[in-house]
């Protein structure tokens, strides 16, 4: 939950409106980017009675991506 007390008023969204997904959300985490998303748990009824929130990396998501690139730019010299 964290993740989502960084940005105003996510949990209120989350939790209280009920909305389906909150996010992504682009945080600081152990002096990395992160890009998290945050979703309601709902009892059988549609009652939230939590959340879980899922995050990634930033610098890894795009680890393939910067290969290639460095990569590329390398061959075109």
């Amino acid at each position: 939950m964290a993740a989502l007390q960084a940005s105003p008023g996510a949990i209120d969204r989350l939790l209280v409106k009920g909305e389906d997904k909150v996010g992504p959300l682009d945080l600081q985490a152990a002096g990395d980017r992160v890009i998290a998303v945050g979703f309601p748990l709902r009892t059988g009824s549609g009652d939230v009675i939590g959340a879980y929130v899922a995050s990634r990396s930033l610098t890894k998501a795009k680890a393939a991506f910067t290969q290639i690139q460095r990569t590329l730019m390398g061959v075109g010299r």
